[in-house]
């Protein structure tokens, strides 16, 4: 599962981000899908969160969203309270 986090939320991403920033093509043929530098720099995040996300153990974090798309395809009843809490691991 890692890998795949890993392979289609960092490696595919920042391809093509790469691939779309130096060869132009979809802007050329298509639409432009980061049209500013603002966009760039949002679309250049993802990767870099995903990584982040990746523990140093090759695990990742815990969907904390879970309950959210339960609440919204009605599998559940609310109301909820989420609280994340991210402190540093002691050695």
């Amino acid at each position: 599962m890692t890998t795949l986090v890993a392979l289609f939320g960092v490696v595919l991403p920042a391809f093509t981000l790469g691939f779309e920033l130096t060869l132009r093509w979809c802007s050329t043929e298509l639409f432009d899908p980061v049209p500013t530098l603002v966009h760039r720099v949002l679309v250049g995040v993802v990767p870099v969160a995903n990584l982040l996300a990746l523990d140093g153990r090759g695990g990742h974090w815990t969907d904390v969203s879970a309950w959210y798309w339960s609440a919204l395809l009605g599998s559940s009843e609310g109301p909820w309270w989420a609280l994340t809490v991210a402190e540093n691991a002691q050695p």
